[in-house]
């Protein structure tokens, strides 16, 4: 199993989590094998990021880029598709029970984003 997905609330979580896989005696392998996605190209990991840690927020998980293409499409073939058998950690994931979807079943928004834009809209 050479990838592995971590998913958080923030993408300031990051460094704690290198600091997590520290502390459990990981202290090469976070320096050299956990990766930001919300800090990399859209586009192919594969020849980059060969095997490690793809670390990302539950918003990271739904944006897309001018050209369409999703971080979510993009982190799944980083795993092999599938063939995936690596460990997904859902760090926080409370915070995410409330992702909506469109009509085409394409991710538009959290739930917190939405209570936050109804809450402003009542004032």
């Amino acid at each position: 199993r050479d990838r592995h997905v971590w998913v958080s609330v923030s993408s300031d979580l990051y460094e704690d989590a290198k600091r997590d896989l520290s502390d459990l005696g990981l202290d090469g392998y976070a320096v050299d094998h956990c990766h930001n996605l919300g800090k990399l190209p859209y586009g192919d990991l594969e020849s980059r990021y060969g095997m490690g840690i793809m670390f990302c927020t539950y918003q990271t998980l739904i944006a897309k880029n001018r050209e369409g293409g999703t971080r979510l499409d993009q982190l799944i073939d980083w795993c092999g598709g599938e063939d995936f058998d690596g460990l997904i950690l859902l760090d926080e994931c409370h915070k995410a029970k409330t992702i909506e979807l469109d009509a085409e079943g394409n991710p538009k928004t959290t739930g917190n984003d939405e209570k936050d834009k109804s809450s402003k809209s009542a004032i």
